[in-house]
């Protein structure tokens, strides 16, 4: 299997992962609609739980984002991403740990501008992580979160819909903390 990085410094970069790599990345059609709607990730902090293939994070770091930390469970991913990270000579830019996104998360006392979080479908995992309170802590007011779902899946109520598109079995959405669910840090806007 091999991604390649569509946006800013590594445009075209391909990383290139064992057949077996279970991940499933971000399909390209998204992830060309997210960072369309981004525009850049000039100065963000970002967090990038379910990583996988880590290909969201790089393409925010491509764009300019100051820092992505780099979670999933799976070794074998890990192990795959820093050897990216290290041939794309980022390891300054980057935290990478190998460990479960709920434990991390219960860990974690920082703060992000951009949350990516595509978990394996059909397990329940965004309902679960949007519900944390571990996770709404590591949110500010203007944070912006990337869901990925399967088609027909339904944002929880406490989220502010900022944009949603279908792309054929997947549905994508970018959404905003609501004054209840977030730390109360940061008040500019991102978007």
């Amino acid at each position: 299997m091999q991604v390649k990085i569509q946006f800013g410094l590594f445009k075209g970069k391909i990383l290139r992962y064992p057949q077996d790599h279970k991940a499933r990345p971000s399909l390209a059609r998204a992830r060309d609609v997210l960072f369309n709607w981004l525009g850049n990730c000039d100065k963000m902090q970002c967090l990038d739980l379910f990583a996988g293939t880590g290909i969201l994070g790089l393409e925010a770091l491509s764009l300019g984002a100051t820092s992505i930390h780099f979670i999933d469970k799976e070794l074998n991913h890990i192990q795959k991403l820093q050897q990216h990270i290290q041939k794309m000579k980022i390891d300054d830019r980057c935290e990478i740990f190998c460990t479960d996104s709920i434990s991390w998360l219960e860990q974690n006392n920082q703060l992000f501008d951009l949350v990516f979080l595509d978990p394996p479908f059909k397990q329940n995992w965004l309902e679960k992580i949007l519900s944390l309170h571990s996770f709404k802590k590591c949110l500010h007011n203007s944070s912006l979160i990337y869901l990925e779902a399967e088609r027909g899946w339904s944002l929880p109520l406490n989220w502010n819909l900022y944009k949603q598109k279908n792309l054929g079995d997947v549905s994508i959405y970018l959404v905003t903390p609501n004054q209840n669910t977030s730390n109360k840090h940061d008040n500019t806007d991102r978007i």
